[in-house]
């Protein structure tokens, strides 16, 4: 795991904070008042977001002086911003291709943006204050961000920006799910190179290379302070399994590779689903839905403890089924209701079916009760959420005539 992809050298410089804060508020003002200007609006609620933020920080921080020296740049961060771009290209391109204007999507796409990254710190805040009440709002050094919170955060942001200009919400969501799913694969490998949101600990018969893939290192000199170290190495410590000369934590679940191939497999559907798609947000929908499945299911690999966890605790033989069978029915619902033949219809319901009865099988030995995180939480009502959506869109479609070689069923044809 490499959390440093390299080190920018920076002369020694100590300065105070409260200009440089006072300094980029008013560079804010002046985005913003150049954005509204020109009718930018993505750009003017960016200058008044940066504007806000330096200002209030400048009440908390402002005594605060600030010791310039080498800069290291963390790989997650590289990352997440590579995907922000190309996340805007996407989405500027496939609202080109399906002939909209390519300036509102990128607009869009930028509200969203910071839509998520507001709600998941707002998010994961809330549902870790119990665990540190002293957490600071700013501070990303004390914690991280919340996906659910992030998902959530975009979506009701673009909703917002889009029925401000009377555009399409369902047009926004076919463009934007290749991006999406991009942001999938690529902040979960960032997540590895980290060393946070790991898996539970691995069992006794892993393969040598599983165990490669889900060994975290310790960073640093032990007989140096402060001893530091990727997340897992960091709980193993705490949690007295691993002791600080240790030089690599415990093997586990590599789940951010679980999640980013199968964020790479939602990129490839979307893609081949885009020409397909017969109605507007199918694409979206689609992604949506079979995300909220995938990331129900890798939470319960997670490792990790500050997610906020709530409910009664539940054994995983007990829970997942169950879970695993509402999202069937969400899918009966909604999306398998979409196939005309009969059949094909009553073998895809079946079918959905079959990950409860697998996972029950696997999990029959798990006897540890637990609780259920918040983004498990959120995940179950948002398949509902795009079922009860895929009805809703589906309903508009325009009916097939009857004729003498075509079914009578009124379902969209899939």
């Amino acid at each position: 795991m490499h959390p440093i992809l390299f080190t920018l050298p920076l002369p020694t410089w100590e300065f105070p904070l409260l200009p440089a804060l006072l300094a980029l508020a008013a560079l804010g003002l002046v985005v913003a008042g150049y954005a509204e200007w020109h009718k930018a609006r993505a750009l003017t609620i960016f200058g008044a977001a940066l504007a806000g933020t330096a200002s209030f920080a400048s009440f908390s921080l402002g005594q605060e002086r600030v010791r310039l020296s080498d800069v290291q740049v963390p790989t997650w961060g590289v990352l997440v911003a590579l995907w922000f771009v190309l996340a805007w290209w996407l989405c500027a391109e496939n609202a080109e291709r399906a002939g909209l204007d390519r300036r509102w999507a990128g607009n869009c796409f930028v509200i969203a943006a910071l839509g998520a990254l507001l709600a998941s710190r707002v998010t994961y805040v809330l549902v870790t204050a119990h665990e540190g009440p002293d957490l600071d709002m700013f501070a990303l050094r004390q914690g991280g961000l919340l996906g659910a919170g992030a998902l959530l955060g975009a979506l009701v942001a673009a909703a917002w920006f889009l029925r401000h200009h009377q555009i399409s919400f369902w047009h926004w969501l076919d463009t934007s799910a290749t991006s999406l799913a991009l942001g999938v694969v690529l902040i979960r490998v960032g997540c590895y190179m980290h060393g946070c949101d790991f898996g539970v600990p691995q069992g006794a018969g892993a393969p040598a290379w599983l165990e490669a893939l889900g060994s975290f290192p310790r960073w640093g000199d032990p007989d140096a302070a402060p001893v530091f170290g990727a997340a897992a190495w960091v709980t193993q410590v705490e949690q007295g399994l691993l002791p600080p000369e240790r030089a690599a934590s415990l093997p586990v679940q590599p789940v951010q590779l679980y999640e980013a191939t199968l964020g790479l497999g939602l990129l490839l559907g979307a893609w081949y689903l885009t020409p397909r798609r017969r109605f507007h947000g199918q694409v979206g929908l689609t992604l949506l839905f079979a995300y909220a499945v995938m990331r129900f299911v890798l939470e319960a690999l997670r490792g990790d403890l500050a997610r906020g966890f709530f409910g009664p605790h539940l054994e995983p033989r007990f829970y997942l089924p169950i879970a695993l069978l509402l999202f069937s029915a969400a899918f009966a619902y909604g999306p398998g209701l979409s196939f005309r033949r009969t059949r094909v219809r009553v073998i895809s319901i079946g079918l959905s079916t079959l990950p409860a009865a697998l996972l029950a099988w696997i999990a029959w030995n798990s006897r540890e009760p637990v609780q259920l995180s918040a983004t498990q939480w959120a995940c179950l009502p948002l398949a509902f959420a795009v079922a009860h959506a895929w009805v809703r869109q589906t309903s508009a479609l325009p009916r097939t005539k009857p004729g003498p070689n075509v079914a009578t069923s009124q379902e969209p044809n899939l």
